[in-house]
């Protein structure tokens, strides 16, 4: 679990948001539904957390759609009216009669003739006198609502209980005024929503949900116009989801916003939704953005009322930059310069990752700190479990194949998997719909991690992708699974020839241009003994009686590749030597000069920060 004082670095925008909305002042202003997405292991679930301690003050409800207790968006929504009728310090209890109502008869065992089933709902509205207990039957049935809705905070559940028949028998008459609204009796509406919800159509479930889901807006628009509580009510009330990929949770959140839509005031309840998946197709809003671009005044001026998916806000949970895992690893005395900078780059700043990473290094680092040999379980084996708890389990070696490609494209999945044409499909979508794609290419993180699954079909897996972008001549797709086989003699001899224009396929490369193949190239992962140096000398020695060009080339992206993977160089100790063989180029190709001096001071620089 990724721990809260490291999660809400970069994320201060999604609590000044909480806050900023808190403050109710009549008539109000309409309140997002803020959607937290990210995959997993980016910190949703804390975030939640946190702005659970932010609205602590506030009407608030905290529902894990996930846990498996809610069937259906009703059953969220009852979990979220019980905590809300808690009460609250200088609030008072919110009361939900029409809501409650509604349920309560939703829930009837009803059924046996027409005659029947009116008069069990005509003495159930009887029933709900002020001074009288409810029968049993209600209660029982209330109990399971409660049971539903948990877990709420315990020695609660009474207290819930007497909500319940409070809120029934002090708002009996509003709850039974709202449902004889338009042409129905309040018996006969009543009966209409029992027959929809039980054995009705789609459509007409679809219709009693949103009947339900206005009963929710309009106990609470009453709560906060009440004459006598009223004035008092001042803070807004916040739904806090968990878990909102799962079909109750986005279809609660489909709901309130389609009901919303077409309620002409401003409703008093900010909603935060994690989700770890993209929600469905016909939920598809504006693109995320991060927390510090949070707008919530743009957000205003852009929403319009034709449609009910206006109402959400999504907000991507992004990585971790350098400055805040070094922040971070102040906070927790992990000091020294090279520390938090290996821990970045090992993980690219995925929040979860960084949270496992730094306390292992605490002191040192270490190239073995995700596979440390003789370990039973290794911490790299149960941060991919974890990461990958959303994958079924059979897609993981698949998976694992895929994540040698640069990017996930049909071809190279294709191409990795050996043609399983569909099988490259059904996972590609996975991974897109679990949010982890970035670019077309998986998160640098769990790519990492995969790739320590990769053993025996390593070479199988590399061999198949540079055959493919051989075919397609494409020289650094070719060249990186080179430096991947460990074959560095092939990548430098085509690196040289894009340099000098010895390519017969292609004229030289200008230097920026060249540059930049040389790092695609040298971003190749590798599965070399992690001991840097050593590696670096065993991979050379064919270029031992090279001309000095090719013998710097070769050195230097050798030297690049280790580096390149931070288990490879953790301290950093390659940078000088790379800075080196920039210059040493520099000086024997002088067409180049400018650009290969500017890298080696760039290196040079990289150095002194692993040396602070």
């Amino acid at each position: 679990m990724v721990a809260s004082d490291s999660i809400v670095l970069g994320r201060a925008g999604i609590s000044e948001l909480a806050v900023e909305c808190a403050h109710w002042r009549r008539p109000g202003a309409d309140l997002p539904i803020v959607l937290l997405t990210g995959p997993a292991g980016s910190g949703k679930t804390v975030m939640l957390r946190e702005l659970r301690r932010v609205v602590q003050h506030l009407p608030h409800a905290f529902v894990d759609t996930g846990s498996g207790r809610h069937g259906s968006a009703l059953d969220v929504l009852t979990a979220a009216v019980f905590q809300l009728s808690l009460g609250h310090r200088k609030i008072g209890r919110l009361r939900f009669p029409r809501f409650l109502l509604g349920q309560l008869v939703g829930q009837l065992p009803l059924g046996r003739s027409p005659e029947a089933d009116r008069a069990r709902v005509r003495g159930l509205l009887e029933s709900i006198k002020r001074f009288r207990r409810l029968p049993e039957e209600i209660r029982e049935i209330s109990a399971r609502l409660i049971d539903i809705a948990a877990p709420i905070p315990d020695g609660s559940s009474d207290l819930a209980l007497g909500g319940i028949e409070a809120a029934l028998k002090l708002w009996r008459a509003p709850g039974q005024i709202w449902w004889a609204s338009g042409h129905q009796p309040a018996v006969d509406a009543l009966l209409e929503l029992h027959h929809h919800l039980t054995v009705g159509t789609p459509d007409e479930r679809r219709e009693a949900e949103d009947r339900l889901c206005r009963a929710f807006v309009a106990d609470l628009l009453a709560a906060y116009n009440n004459q006598l509580r009223g004035p008092d009510r001042t803070v807004s009330s916040v739904l806090l989801l968990d878990n909102a990929h799962t079909t109750p949770g986005h279809k609660v959140l489909e709901l309130l916003a389609r009901v919303r839509t077409y309620e002409p005031e401003p409703l008093p309840l900010l909603v935060f939704a994690a989700t770890g998946r993209l929600l469905p197709q016909r939920m598809h809003t504006s693109d995320p953005v991060p927390p510090e671009r949070i707008d919530l005044g743009a957000w205003r001026r852009q929403r319009t009322n034709d449609h009910w998916r206006r109402w959400f806000l999504p907000v991507q949970l992004r990585d971790l930059t350098d400055d805040e895992v070094t922040h971070w690893a102040r906070q927790h005395q992990v000091y020294g310069g090279p520390i938090p900078l290996f821990a970045h780059r090992l993980t690219h700043g995925h929040p979860q990752g960084t949270d496992a990473v730094l306390p292992m290094v605490r002191g040192k680092l270490r190239r073995s700190v995700l596979d440390d040999p003789g370990e039973d379980a290794t911490l790299g084996a149960e941060l991919l479990d974890t990461l990958l708890a959303d994958i079924p389990p059979g897609f993981h070696a698949p998976l694992a194949r895929c994540a040698a490609a640069r990017d996930l494209v049909p071809a190279t999945m294709r191409a990795a998997l050996g043609e399983e044409a569909e099988l490259a499909d059904r996972l590609r979508q996975l991974v897109t719909e679990r949010l982890w794609l970035t670019g077309g290419a998986l998160h640098p993180w769990l790519r990492r991690l995969l790739l320590l699954r990769l053993e025996d079909d390593w070479s199988i897996v590399h061999l198949r992708l540079r055959t493919l972008y051989a075919e397609q001549k494409d020289l650094a797709g070719q060249h990186y699974h080179d430096l991947a086989l460990e074959d560095t003699e092939s990548a430098v001899r085509g690196l040289d020839a894009a340099l000098t224009g010895t390519d017969p396929d292609g004229d030289p490369a200008g230097p920026a241009a060249w540059l930049k193949l040389l790092h695609a190239v040298t971003a190749a992962p590798n599965k070399l003994p992690r001991r840097g140096e050593a590696s670096a000398r065993r991979l050379l020695s064919w270029a031992d009686a090279e001309q000095p060009r090719v013998r710097a080339l070769a050195r230097l992206t050798t030297e690049l590749w280790i580096a390149a993977d931070p288990l490879g160089d953790p301290e950093g100790l390659l940078y000088r030597s790379i800075a080196t063989r920039f210059a040493e180029l520099g000086s024997l190709l002088p067409s180049c000069s400018d650009e290969f001096f500017a890298k080696a001071e760039e290196y040079r620089r990289r150095a002194r920060d692993y040396e602070f």
